[in-house]
């Protein structure tokens, strides 16, 4: 009995010796990433396993890890499934493309997650998005073998055989002899279907999060210079344009006439966030020249068009009203004239008419807090 035992332990030690991982990460640091990604807890490494927690804000952000890897056997090695991450309908996980990792050298993998797709709203719970994904990224050699892994036919014969004797023994259990063998091969083929089925992969897990953010849109006015046939095609009449008669140099007549103009701020912001009202610096009408006036109206000595507004109305004022919000199909919350009472001197909103009809005015560069609903500032056209 005791031959066997020493005999068992020889045999459980041989292919666990063989199987020793001689490839491992070396370091995994930060290579790029966006603006407003937040790394929740910095990636960490051991051995082939990689874990990294982020915290993404807008379709397109994205975080990219530099990974390096050292290949201490005398194989070669190539990825065999770079991107076989669980599916995820908003988040892209990838590794970037790569030759080789050579025998006895490093090499360098890009592991890149990104935040791929707008969130369905009803995916959110408590205003935030989180998702988990696994990757066994396995590694091979050229010849498509996994180095830990002897998927021969020469393994599953082995394996084959021994089931078929541990089989035969156990039929004949009153047979000690039998019996004795048995138990031993069983014993010698539990490693050696470990050894079978091990992998040599690099293991990745990957935590998201991601807030429900809300849209600023702003509903202003532009004047923009007009000719007669614009006027009707876009207008109308000419009966909102100013009454004083412009032409350029060539003799047309051109029409000075305010045209709304909305604009959704491409950002998106989460409840909490700070967030600043834009000032909108978008074209304004100009004489390229000098304006002459004259009994018949104003001429421009060169060309009617546009320059940028450069700041041009740094004193913009925008209304907040709950009837604004109704009217585009905003929510809205009755403590909204409070999100700008926080911020430094702007402390105040200019004109606060909420008590009495649910609307207070704001300048331009003022900040606020971003509730948990859109937000519309509408700029009220100014006298001619």
């Amino acid at each position: 009995m005791k031959k066997i035992f020493a005999l068992l332990i020889c045999f459980m030690f041989i292919p666990f010796v063989s199987a020793k991982d001689k490839v491992e990460i070396q370091s995994i640091e930060l290579e790029s990433k966006s603006n407003d990604v937040v790394i929740n807890k910095e990636p960490t490494f051991k051995g082939l396993s990689i874990s990294s927690d982020v915290f993404f804000k807008n379709v397109g952000d994205f975080v990219k890890y530099k990974v390096t890897v050292v290949n201490n056997s005398n194989k070669e090695l190539i990825v065999n499934n770079k991107n076989d991450f669980d599916k995820s309908d908003y988040i892209k996980y990838e590794f970037d493309t790569f030759d080789s990792i050579k025998p006895n050298a490093k090499s360098i993998i890009y592991l890149t997650i990104s935040y791929n797709k707008e969130i369905d709203a009803s995916k959110f719970v408590n205003d935030r998005y989180n998702e988990s994904k696994n990757a066994m990224v396995e590694l091979v050699t050229n010849e498509g073998v996994n180095p830990n892994t002897s998927t021969n036919s020469i393994v599953f014969i082995v394996f084959a055989g021994c089931s078929l004797v541990i089989i035969i023994s156990l039929v004949l259990m009153r047979n000690k002899s039998a019996k004795r063998i048995g138990i031993v091969l069983i014993l010698i083929a539990v490693p050696m279907m470990v050894k079978a089925i091990d992998s040599l992969v690099i293991k990745v897990n990957i935590s998201v999060s991601v807030p429900r953010t809300y849209k600023v849109v702003y509903q202003t006015y532009l004047k923009e210079w007009l000719t007669e046939e614009q006027v009707v095609s876009m207008l109308g009449d000419s009966s909102n344009c100013y009454a004083r008669k412009y032409y350029d140099n060539q003799g047309t007549r051109y029409y000075l006439c305010p045209i709304e103009y909305e604009y959704e701020d491409p950002n998106k912001y989460y409840g909490g966030e700070e967030v600043e009202v834009l000032l909108l610096n978008k074209g304004f009408p100009s004489c390229m020249g000098d304006w002459i006036v004259s009994n018949t109206g104003v001429t421009c000595s060169g060309e009617v068009g546009t320059v940028n507004l450069n700041n041009y109305e740094q004193g913009r004022i925008f209304t907040y009203s709950v009837h604004y919000q109704d009217a585009i199909g905003f929510s809205y919350d009755e403590n909204d004239v409070n999100l700008f009472k926080v911020f430094g001197e702007q402390k105040e909103v200019m004109v606060n008419n909420w008590t009495n009809n649910h609307s207070f005015e704001v300048l331009s560069e003022t900040k606020f807090t971003m509730p948990k609903h859109d937000m519309l500032f509408k700029y009220t056209m100014p006298e001619s």
